[in-house]
């Protein structure tokens, strides 16, 4: 129930309650009359009993009787009305307490819908994310899985071993630049590195002394930064 039907509603109470009490005052006034009338009439056969004898005199306290019936049923249905104003109170008051109840249970039911929804939209981005962490990570493991076999066969070539490491130095790099300071990534330059220093070694045995040797530094920045 919205603020405007509520008000509406009680406003419409009130009107009708407030012409109920209007003709709750009317009744009593009413009443407050023939009680008066009442009186003067047991008063008006009192007198006609006293000088009219005995006969006379059963006959008015019959009519007083009657008038006090009619006086009392009066009264009784005052009684009614005002007990009818106090129901009206009353009503008010639960109307009021329900309507109060109701706005809470709706302001409940809003906030944890909105609790509900921020959960399931939270859900969502999390596996958004992980999704993309799987798909990023497939792809890092591929290009690994890739440079591996490469430097596989280069291995196997042993008889060109400078040219060799410098492929396997220039792989390494490559996918140092793909994958970033990738674990995966880290792990092939490392190894292209280990061949790189067998490969030197082997050239230092078989070349001659006096020729220049050259070391491959497969070491990247980030490692630098880390150390």
């Amino acid at each position: 129930m919205n603020d405007d039907n509520k008000y509406s509603l009680m406003n419409d109470i009130s009107e009708s309650w407030e012409d109920l009490e209007k003709l709750v005052k009317q009744k009593a006034e009413q009443t407050l009359n023939r009680l008066d009338e009442a009186r003067l009439r047991l008063d008006d056969a009192i007198a006609s009993a006293k000088a009219a004898g005995h006969e006379s005199a059963r006959e008015a306290v019959k009519e007083a009787k009657e008038a006090f019936k009619l006086a009392k049923s009066d009264w009784m249905r005052v009684k009614v009305e005002t007990s009818i104003a106090d129901l009206r109170e009353q009503t008010e008051k639960r109307l009021q307490v329900f309507a109060e109840s109701l706005e809470k249970r709706r302001e409940q039911e809003i906030e944890k819908n909105v609790e509900a929804l921020r959960r399931r939209l939270l859900q969502r981005d999390e596996d958004r994310i992980a999704a993309k962490r799987v798909k990023e990570a497939g792809k890092v493991e591929a290009s690994v899985e890739k440079l591996l076999n490469r430097l596989e066969s280069i291995e196997k070539k042993t008889e060109d071993s400078v040219p060799a490491a410098s492929i396997a130095l220039q792989l390494g790099l490559q996918v140092s630049k793909q994958v970033g300071m990738g674990k995966l990534a880290r792990r092939a330059a490392r190894q292209a590195d280990e061949l790189s220093v067998e490969v030197n070694k082997t050239l230092r045995e078989v070349l001659p002394r006096h020729q220049t040797q050259k070391k491959w530094d497969t070491q990247f920045p980030e490692d630098e930064e880390l150390s």
